[in-house]
């Protein structure tokens, strides 16, 4: 007959160990559940204010960038939004997709113009701070406009516009002149081309009128300074002056500082 012999170790392998008891919610179940529901908003909303805060901070920092350097070197302060609901995943990506900008009036390398607007397209977040494209349009006012023509212009006169064309009105010998012209985009110059005149009100030939009046069936060329690497697209006359676009493509904005 055999006989086990119980060792301690075995008594504590054969001892079941006390187990804790799981901690549970000693309120009500819905109470519980109400609770940790507020905790997770609170988190969310937190979380929330942050990327809101992150994303105003982006908006009002691309906004600086652009327009400190353009107030400084055009000494006008302009009105700068940014296109998109959300900016800073734009600044995180490099690329920033639109900017646009506008100014009342502004005053470039002695040129008065007036309902200034532009847009930057593609707007890289690094040196050379490189656009894809840069836009912008502007009116010369029919005071700057008279201002150039005389500039430029053989013969006197005054200008006026109307939608798609110029008309030149001056005094020869006595006699009421009037000149049609249809201003077009030159090589960084508004081109104004004669294609009608006349004499008191009496519709007379170019070539003819040219015998006498020297210079009046010639274009007139008025040449506007433009950054480099942007050229006049578009010239076309409204009744309050000549719109002017200019556009630059690749365009590097090295006075940027993202």
């Amino acid at each position: 007959m055999s006989v086990a012999i119980r060792t301690p170790a075995a008594d504590r392998r054969l001892t079941p160990r006390p187990t804790t008891p799981l901690r549970t919610c000693s309120c009500d179940p819905y109470l519980c559940v109400v609770r940790k529901l507020i905790g997770v908003v609170v988190v969310l909303v937190g979380v929330l204010g942050l990327l809101i805060g992150a994303e105003l901070w982006a908006r009002s920092s691309v906004v600086s960038h652009a327009s400190d350097p353009i107030q400084q070197y055009l000494g006008v302060e302009p009105e700068v939004t940014v296109a998109g609901p959300l900016v800073l995943p734009q600044i995180i990506g490099g690329r920033i997709n639109s900017i646009e900008a506008s100014a009342d009036q502004l005053t470039y390398e002695g040129v008065t113009v007036t309902d200034a607007r532009g847009t930057v397209r593609g707007l890289s977040t690094a040196e050379p701070f490189e656009a894809a494209s840069v836009w912008v349009a502007a009116r010369l006012g029919p005071e700057e406009l008279n201002r150039l023509y005389q500039q430029y212009s053989p013969i006197g006169g005054q200008l006026t516009s109307a939608d798609g064309v110029v008309n030149l009105e001056g005094e020869v010998l006595g006699q009421q002149l009037a000149v049609g012209f249809e201003p077009v985009a030159g090589d960084n110059a508004i081109v104004l081309r004669p294609h009608s005149a006349s004499l008191n009100q009496v519709g007379l030939d170019l070539s003819a009128l040219a015998t006498f009046l020297g210079g009046i069936d010639s274009e007139i060329t008025i040449p506007l300074e433009v950054p480099e690497g942007f050229r006049i697209t578009v010239v076309r006359a409204t009744p309050d002056g000549i719109e002017v676009e200019v556009l630059g493509t690749n365009v590097q904005l090295a006075y940027l500082d993202f």
